[in-house]
């Protein structure tokens, strides 16, 4: 059977001549033809088609012969059928035709074919009647022209976007092409023809100019690329800046082509150049402003430190007690003052930017200890219970800021003591494993007045509080939340708050700490699997805080809250052992301390149990009394991990002291005290008298020199306090003189210890740096001297 199909033309309906043939010279030639190929006869109505063509539309010659000459007409798109059919009508006049359609695939998808066709043979009267056509599958070949067209297409749309032309410089041709984008940021017309010696003009003499023309040179000669951000001057005079591309092509070594793209940077580099201007005159102004701070603190200090440090002073003399009372509201009010200061100068720090944290091991059980042995009175005063829980707390020392943390502590737990007039003031702490970090969580909740919500948005805010009458009520500049919020954030962490109006607060803050550096010297784990503990308290929470820590400790307790029901639960199911430890509260609603442990101790196998009296740490008890009450120890409230590491020593369990040691320097001091304020001197001067210690007086450095110069030389100066900012000679020029030997050799170790009225960030290190070896601002306290004192008092800190 023949390979083609031979059907009647579109115009005759199909008959017995509509079949396929077999035999004919032209149908046999078309046969062995491989292309896909048509031969349509006019006279006899027959369209034959090659193998080629049917599987192009994926079909067998056989499935095709129901079509016969329409095949063509009824494959062909309906939106091509037209001009189809007009370019079959030019080829029976012309001779030949060529166009592009669509015909339809087997499966339903279109194919785009290029149909080319040429008349064979006419009759005698010049009437086509045989015509031979072949059909070629352009549909890659359209899809690909189509994709580079979305491509143009999406390339001008970001050259639009983002004012990006190109550029190609043909060394061969010695000519230049630029595309309509590089023309718009050159501001040329459409027609501008760019040359080879003169392009390179459009960028601004100078610099911009020398740079290209450096980098072209070295693109030609040793092919390196270039991407570099110039200037250049349009057509219209217009200074811009343009990000510049170029790259290099190479043939047989030698450069043929340069090429590369413009983009027009103008507005981000003015916009750059507004921000480095903003910038500047805002650290001029932070400067300025640091430096106002600066000035300000030191001359509110200076005096302020004379004031405290004289109503010091005088509430240790002789007053009457009314006196008494005036000196107490002046230094509360000389201390608020400082506060107000202390609070403003870290807020500005903070807020700045410039407030640098401290990275040390510290102990943390004994931070929160000191905190809150700190608040007692506070709390104590106001009949308020304060309960440390840091059960949670399991490795004590630590790596952080302890002062920043302190002061977030120190903030929030007197906001809560403010803000409660009545219930208690709980801390939470607990510390887990982040990765390689500690993450430390802390709840400081109360049953105070409490925030409502629409207000708790505003709270982190400066110099904000929830009410303006609570200014009024509670006083405050409203910095504290503020600058303890800055300063979690800081840490790496937060700091948030859950509350409702007249239901309490709950202030939650996380900072981030690390392991101790150095190996811990606290005490060892401790173990009270066989020990039977009793503790008698009233308040729920401070119970179950102790509870849970004695249990943590492997301790058996036993909890109540009266005297009665302790004395109960002690002689109750047949119990016949005497306890490890017994935590009595000192006053309870049902009977006395004394009258309790008068009891227990008439009872024969509890009466050798140690017996610990809890007092508020303002009840006045005197510790000479507490034998004869029957007790073995008294601990203030709150009861502190510390405290019960004392408590333990009475069941002969070891437990190192976490006390720093006082000092027991033993040699003879000879303080040089170098100030030039009087006030201050007689501060200065009275608070070394209570500490037992005197002091020789110079007004500058250059005096103090001289004293050093001609000191006794078996009775040398063992330790200098220096001012900072003096006449004559300030303090930092005073301790490079003797450091350098200028008061002689014996002193160029001597401990040079700061006490200034310079606060400031960097202020400790300029002390450090001028040689001096420890820090105290002003105003200080009698304690904090003596602390200062005590680290430096040793024979060995004196270069013989």
């Amino acid at each position: 059977m023949s390979r083609f199909n031979h059907r009647g033309s579109d115009a005759s309906p199909p008959n017995q001549s509509d079949k396929v043939l077999a035999g004919g010279t032209n149908t046999d030639e078309i046969a062995q033809a491989s292309a896909a190929i048509w031969n349509w006869d006019l006279l006899k109505g027959v369209l034959s088609i090659s193998d080629a063509l049917a599987t192009m539309l994926g079909y067998r010659v056989a499935e095709l012969l129901p079509l016969g000459a329409r095949l063509r007409s009824e494959l062909c798109h309906p939106e091509d059928r037209q001009a189809h059919q007009l370019s079959l009508d030019t080829a029976l006049k012309s001779g030949a035709y060529q166009c592009e359609l669509r015909m339809q695939h087997k499966l339903g998808h279109w194919l785009y074919v290029s149909e080319s066709a040429v008349v064979s043979k006419r009759d005698e009267q010049g009437q086509a009647i045989h015509i031979i056509g072949s059909v070629l599958d352009i549909s890659a070949r359209v899809q690909q022209q189509r994709a580079l067209l979305r491509h143009r297409d999406l390339f001008e749309i970001m050259s639009e976007h983002g004012r990006i032309g190109g550029w190609e410089l043909d060394l061969v041709a010695q000519s230049i092409y630029w595309s309509p984008m590089t023309r718009r940021i050159h501001e040329v017309d459409d027609n501008f023809v760019p040359e080879v010696e003169t392009a390179i003009n459009f960028y601004k003499a100078g610099q911009s100019r020398d740079t290209i023309r450096h980098l072209v040179d070295i693109g030609i000669n040793q092919g390196k690329p270039w991407s570099v951000e110039l200037q250049l001057v349009t057509a219209k005079g217009r200074e811009i800046w343009v990000a510049a591309t170029g790259a290099a092509e190479f043939d047989q070594g030698r450069c043929v082509r340069l090429y590369g793209s413009f983009q027009d940077i103008d507005e981000r580099k003015r916009t750059e150049r507004a921000i480095f201007e903003a910038k500047e005159q805002a650290e001029q102004a932070a400067r300025a402003k640091s430096e106002f701070l600066a000035m300000m603190s030191h001359e509110i200090r200076t005096p302020l430190n004379g004031v405290l440090g004289m109503l010091s002073l005088l509430q240790r003399s002789n007053l009457d007690s009314e006196q008494q009372r005036k000196a107490h509201i002046a230094r509360n009010s000389a201390e608020s003052l400082l506060q107000i200061i202390n609070d403003i100068l870290d807020f500005t720090k903070v807020d700045a930017g410039h407030l640098d944290l401290v990275d040390k091991d510290f102990d943390l059980s004994n931070l929160l200890d000191d905190v809150c042995a700190g608040m007692a009175l506070r709390a104590a005063e106001k009949k308020l219970e304060l309960v440390i829980d840091q059960c949670e707390v399991e490795q004590s020392l630590v790596r952080g800021d302890e002062g920043r943390l302190r002061q977030v502590l120190v903030n929030l737990i007197g906001n809560a003591i403010k803000f409660t007039a009545e219930g208690e003031i709980l801390l939470r702490a607990r510390l887990n494993r982040a990765g390689q970090s500690l993450l430390l969580d802390i709840d400081v909740c109360d049953t105070g007045i409490g925030i409502a919500k629409a207000q708790q948005a505003h709270l982190f805010q400066p110099f904000t509080q929830v009410d303006s009458s609570l200014t009024r009520a509670y006083g405050g500049t409203g910095l504290g939340l503020a600058i303890s919020y800055k300063l979690c954030r800081l840490m790496g962490g937060d700091l948030s708050v859950d509350s409702e109006e007249g239901s309490g607060a709950t202030f939650s803050f996380s900072v981030e700490l690390r392991a101790a550096e150095l190996e811990s010297k606290t005490q060892a784990q401790v173990d009270l699997q066989l020990c039977d503990v009793l503790l008698i308290l009233a308040n729920p929470r401070a119970r179950s805080t102790l509870e849970r820590q004695f249990g943590l400790w492997g301790a058996s307790v036993t909890a109540a809250d009266s005297y009665e029901l302790g004395l109960a639960l002690a002689t109750a199911m047949g119990r016949k052992q005497p306890y490890a430890l017994v935590l009595v509260e000192g006053s309870l609603n049902d009977g006395s301390a004394e009258a309790f442990a008068y009891k227990f101790r008439q009872i024969e196998f509890l009466k050798s149990s140690p017996l610990v009296l809890l007092n508020p740490i303002n009840d006045g008890f005197a510790e000479k009394h507490l034998e004869a009450m029957g007790y073995r120890m008294h601990l203030p409230k709150p009861i502190t991990r510390r405290d019960l590491h004392k408590a333990l020593a009475l069941i002969d369990l070891s437990a190192p002291t976490l006390l720093s040691p006082e000092s027991t320097s033993s040699f003879d001091e000879n303080i040089l005290l170098v100030e030039d304020n009087h006030v201050n001197q007689e501060v200065a001067l009275m608070m070394l008298e209570d500490l037992g210690k005197s002091a020789t007086v110079a007004q500058n450095g250059r005096e103090a020199l001289g004293l050093m110069q001609g000191a006794d030389e078996h009775r040398p100066y063992t330790m200098v306090l220096m001012d900072c900012q003096m006449p004559v000679m300030d303090g930092y020029e005073a301790t490079k003189a003797i450091r350098g030997g200028e008061a002689g050799e014996r002193y160029r170790r001597v401990p040079i210890l700061a006490m200034t009225a310079n606060a400031m960030k960097g202020d400790k290190e300029k002390c450090l740096n001028s040689g001096m070896d420890d820090y105290l601002a002003k105003p200080f306290d009698e304690q904090e001297l003596a602390e200062l004192i005590s680290r430096w008092s040793t024979p060995a800190s004196i270069h013989d």
